[in-house]
């Protein structure tokens, strides 16, 4: 059994409170969680697949590629609701920056954050 995607849940309804503008999210994301496929709730709205972090690695070496590194880009940013007033700040931002080097590589807080970034490199 497959463990739920929850980035979607995360940044839309904890985060963003996005149910507010887009009320049929609340009823989309148990499909999210299940399949990874966010579909297009409103006409402006946008979609997306939420991979889990395994699904990515498996996906890149499926096409002959080695991920180097895997991270998440954004999680302290979506455990604080003013990331803005903290980037704006010299001291704030230094430590906000520590802390997502600090947290972008641990396992278990991949699959937190809504975004991964992987590098990774052609095999021979």
């Amino acid at each position: 059994m497959l463990h739920p995607d929850l980035a979607p849940r995360i940044l839309t309804e904890l985060h963003a409170r996005l149910y507010l503008q887009i009320p049929a999210l609340r009823e989309a994301l148990p499909r999210a969680e299940r399949t990874g496929e966010l579909p297009r709730l409103t006409q402006d709205s946008w979609f997306g697949y939420c991979h889990r972090p395994q699904q990515l690695r498996a996906e890149l070496n499926a096409v002959r590629l080695e991920v180097a590194d895997l991270v998440s880009v954004d999680v302290p940013a979506l455990l604080m609701a003013d990331i803005t007033e903290r980037m704006n700040d010299p001291v704030d931002r230094a430590i906000v920056l520590d802390a997502a080097r600090a947290l972008e590589r641990i396992p278990e807080m991949l699959g937190i954050g809504p975004h991964l970034l992987a590098t990774a490199t052609g095999r021979r």
